[in-house]
């Protein structure tokens, strides 16, 4: 595979995690306030802890977001800083409805 087949497959793999609302909310979430752990962001986004930490294995998973534990609390933030580039570039977009 070419280095720029690569970067599409990896670029593929991108928007489909970010074709979720609630991932969507949660990169905008720590872009506003930064590190934070996992019951805080239940807390704000009102969904389960489980359907949560779901959601943010998934985006460290595939390289979106790093994790620290303290104590007992995993906390989250943003892995890649075109993340913010990216979310900002979508909310710029004229609605399509």
């Amino acid at each position: 595979m070419n280095p720029e087949e690569h970067q599409r497959i990896r670029a593929a793999s991108l928007l489909k995690v970010l074709a979720n609302p609630i991932r969507i909310q949660i990169i905008q979430l720590l872009v506003e306030e930064g590190r934070l752990n996992v019951s805080f962001i239940q807390s704000h986004l009102k969904i389960s802890q489980a359907l949560t930490s779901t959601y943010l294995i998934k985006m460290a998973d595939h390289g979106l977001l790093s994790s620290s534990r303290k104590g007992k609390a995993i906390y989250y933030d943003l892995a890649d800083p075109v993340l913010v580039d990216i979310i900002k570039l979508l909310f710029r977009l004229p609605s399509l409805y």
